[in-house]
């Protein structure tokens, strides 16, 4: 009888993993489109402190990166892979006291 209420506990325990394991996955899903949908609405270009700025943790910035969902132009500065990159608009997001001319 303990074998058989063992086997019951495993299943039930592995039931329980995968359903946490699912909601931590829903949730990063949710914190991933929260980031993409900020950077379409910036014109394609997310910045760490915009991130900062939402609660959320950097990591998930890197995360996107790493997946190819952005790309990394510079430090804190990430572009969706559609984004047309202009060079300066990253200058502007880098250097935000700073004065362009031609």
């Amino acid at each position: 009888m303990p074998q058989n209420f063992g086997r019951c506990s495993n299943i039930i325990d592995k039931r329980a993993y995968n359903w946490v394991k699912f909601k931590q996955e829903s949730k990063q899903m949710k914190k991933t489109e929260k980031i993409i949908r900020l950077a379409k609405k910036n014109q394609g270009i997310v910045t760490s402190s915009m991130v900062d700025g939402e609660q959320l943790s950097r990591m998930i910035l890197k995360y996107l990166a790493s997946t190819g969902k952005l790309i990394k132009t510079d430090r804190g500065i990430y572009v969706l892979p559609d984004a047309m990159e202009d060079d300066f608009v990253q200058l502007q997001n880098r250097f935000k006291k700073g004065i362009f001319s031609f």
